[in-house]
């Protein structure tokens, strides 16, 4: 992105934005995205005794919604004149932000690239020569304040759908999968906790890109570990392969903990399925979310009871 502020019948500064460098910081405990603004001041058209400082800068992303993140005032002290001008200055806007933007911004992006309408407010400083200063170098002088500005630019702005979920999403904490504290599991199931956790990696992946079914299809795969198919009977009493809670957690979790992680497998089988069946869309983002989450607490529940049988064992 490039554009230029009006300051009277001028063009300036020009503002540079590189939209595939923003990136997040802090975690998630304290998130914020970080912009950086290149600044060209150059222009001809000074007096000897005309000067331009500008002060600071704030930015404001706004969503077609009316929601708005607004930056921190950032310091901008570039002063502009007659013999001198920066083609590059520097300024760094920070957005603080939350769990819950983060939430709509993702919402809003749905899988694809994050589009905005970016606001910035420029404050600056009129100024006037009114004497001149000794120097060896270049000529300096002593400015005296004439008027106070505030300068305007609105621009739509598009951040990429790749630089938003390698270099925002990770370093603010969005969709961590924490299935990571397990107790010490006994090593023959040691390969189950780690195939249901790469699926859930890969679901939380598939969920980034905006692909909710294939999100919710890899954590049926992260559940397959708890079930195994059999020989049973129809409603009819025909034979007929059917699939069931595996006999050997519920040994390992004991009857009262095997029935409720059950019960609660089979709340979410219905959904799973639909995304497994159906050739159509049949998950949203929140949909994508609260199945993640009910599937990755519920993998890990199960380790750690399955653990703590075996050590009363």
């Amino acid at each position: 992105m490039r554009r230029s502020f009006s300051y009277g019948q001028l063009s300036i500064p020009t503002v540079s934005i590189d939209e595939t460098q923003i990136y997040g910081s802090g975690g998630a405990y304290a998130p914020v995205l970080n912009l950086l603004i290149r600044l060209d001041g150059r222009v001809a058209a000074f007096k000897p005794h005309e000067g331009i400082r500008f002060l600071r800068m704030r930015g404001i992303l706004n969503l077609s919604n009316g929601e708005e993140i607004v930056s921190r005032d950032a310091p901008v002290n570039l002063l502009v004149n007659a013999t001198y001008s920066s083609p590059d200055h520097l300024v760094y806007l920070e957005f603080p932000i939350d769990t819950g933007r983060i939430s709509l911004l993702e919402k809003y992006r749905s899988g694809g690239d994050l589009k905005l309408r970016l606001k910035l407010r420029l404050e600056t400083e009129q100024l006037h020569a009114v004497a001149e200063i000794p120097s060896q170098h270049l000529k300096a002088f002593a400015w005296a304040h004439v008027q106070h500005h505030e300068q305007t630019m609105d621009e739509d702005i598009t951040f990429p759908h790749s630089t938003w979920i390698k270099r925002v999403l990770p370093q603010v904490g969005y969709g961590k999968i924490h299935l990571i504290e397990l107790p010490a599991v006994p090593i023959e199931e040691t390969e189950q906790i780690g195939h249901a956790f790469a699926a859930l990696k890969q679901a939380q992946e598939h969920h980034r890109n905006g692909l909710y079914d294939d999100a919710v299809l890899k954590c049926r795969i992260a559940l397959d570990q708890f079930f195994e198919t059999v020989d049973g009977l129809d409603g009819e009493g025909k034979p007929k392969r059917v699939r069931r809670f595996k006999a050997s957690w519920e040994m390992k979790l004991g009857a009262a903990t095997a029935t409720w992680l059950k019960d609660s497998l089979g709340s979410v089988k219905d959904v799973v399925n639909k995304a497994a069946h159906s050739p159509e869309r049949s998950c949203d983002q929140f949909t994508s979310q609260m199945i993640q989450a009910i599937v990755t607490t519920l993998i890990s529940y199960a380790a750690r009871q399955a653990d703590d049988q075996t050590s009363k064992a």
